[in-house]
């Protein structure tokens, strides 16, 4: 069914998130920094609005969208169909979230989950009706296998799933929950980090004023001793 299946390496949780910039639906550039800078982000690669997995796993985002963006997290879509069969699809599904047209795939090959179809498989795609030479604007016939993505909002990857078996998909409560859980988790590092940016001066201070009275006790007992025993 595929090849060059040997090069597939992922992206794995606690990588550190590649830096690519990409076009908006609006046709505007940004920068996928700007996505996850001081929140989570969800990137979800899937194979085209051809594929009926896909559709339902966009659908569960869909209905949980305001929930994840409640949490202060995001979610984007990657697919590798030209960009007006993905901006077609939000339109048509309503989706309040944004697809990435992955052209050639080279985001799936940057983060290490593109795959080439063997010619069998390419031939009977089409045959059913599926043109991923149409679909795609090229003839290379690559897909990326199905993953799912939480990026913290620092750039690191806090969680993945990837699975070659195209059918199967990590469900989007779950990755709600885990941004809930990672959240929390988050905001008490930030609160410890913070407590120790205002108590260790604090703490040194009390330490330097501690010590000047240890010395100046000494200093008095020492005066002491020489007038009583001299």
């Amino acid at each position: 069914m595929m090849k060059n299946e040997p090069n597939i390496r992922p992206l794995k949780q606690g990588d550190k998130l590649p830096q690519f910039s990409y076009l908006k639906m609006s046709g505007e550039e940004c920068h996928i920094e700007q996505r996850y800078s001081g929140r989570f982000l969800v990137i979800s690669f899937y194979r085209g609005d051809w594929w009926p997995t896909c559709i339902v796993e966009l659908g569960g985002y869909q209905d949980i969208i305001k929930e994840i963006r409640e949490y202060g997290a995001d979610f984007v879509a990657i697919s590798p169909d030209l960009h007006k069969i993905s901006h077609d699809l939000v339109k048509q599904e309503q989706y309040d979230f944004e697809i990435i047209s992955d052209i050639d795939n080279k985001l799936a090959d940057l983060f290490g989950i593109s795959f080439s179809l063997d010619n069998n498989t390419a031939m009977r795609y089409l045959k059913s009706g599926i043109d991923l030479e149409k679909n795609h604007g090229n003839k290379e016939y690559k897909l990326p296998y199905p993953a799912t993505y939480l990026v913290g909002p620092s750039g690191v990857i806090e969680y993945a799933y990837i699975e070659k078996d195209h059918t199967k998909r990590v469900d989007s409560r779950f990755m709600l929950e885990l941004i809930k859980k990672r959240r929390v988790k988050h905001e008490w590092y930030a609160l410890l980090f913070f407590l120790d940016f205002l108590y260790s001066p604090i703490y040194k201070i009390l330490v330097i004023i501690q010590e000047k009275r240890r010395v100046h006790l000494l200093f008095c007992l020492h005066n002491w001793n020489k007038q009583w025993f001299d």
